[in-house]
């Protein structure tokens, strides 16, 4: 790929990302304000070639259904303002801005005391404010399934699948169905 008549290595490159988050929490609801900047730099040659900052804010809300069941509903909104160097005059720097906006129900059931259960499903409606045409609009469908079993208070053993579809009304912008599985670690 070249931008301004440099070579970008498409998995060549270096991410710089800074983030910080206010936090409030209060019985079964929680609401989050935070502000996260990141930049790509080339690795073929160090120049920078996209930056972001994106405030973002979320709420969301837990409801016990029963001794080992929890339901939480979540708002979450955020805007990117972005700068990229453009392949040609006639497409914008700010090009990805965009205003975001997603909902998502999470169930939480406790299989054991150390084996929990949880399927998930969430939408994502993104516009784009800088898009060529005008007329840029992204709708995101997730929906995922993880198993975690907790070896002790400090270690956890994740399965989990997710499956995710997007359509974009954009010009050239491809519609795609992800699936992804796997294992996790946390310690």
């Amino acid at each position: 790929v070249l931008i301004n008549n440099r070579r970008i290595t498409q998995s060549n490159f270096q991410a710089n990302t800074l983030f910080s988050d206010l936090k409030w929490q209060r019985d079964q609801w929680k609401a989050q304000f935070g502000l996260r900047w990141t930049t790509l730099n080339n690795r073929s040659n160090g120049t920078n070639y996209y930056n972001e900052w994106v405030p973002n804010w979320s709420a969301s809300r837990d409801f016990i259904l029963a001794t080992n069941t929890m339901l939480t509903a979540s708002y979450a909104g955020s805007w990117s303002i972005t700068k990229s160097l453009s392949t040609g005059s006639f497409i914008p720097d700010n090009l990805n801005d965009r205003v975001s906006n997603a909902v998502g129900l999470s169930l939480l059931q406790r299989l054991t005391p150390k084996l929990y259960l949880q399927p998930s499903v969430r939408a994502n409606y993104s516009i784009c404010t800088d898009d060529l045409t005008g007329d840029r609009e992204d709708t995101t469908y997730t929906f995922g399934v993880a198993l975690n079993y907790y070896l002790n208070s400090q270690v956890a053993i994740r399965l989990f699948a997710n499956h995710q579809k997007r359509h974009s009304t954009g010009l050239g912008i491809v519609d795609y169905n992800n699936v992804d599985a796997g294992v996790g670690f946390s310690l």
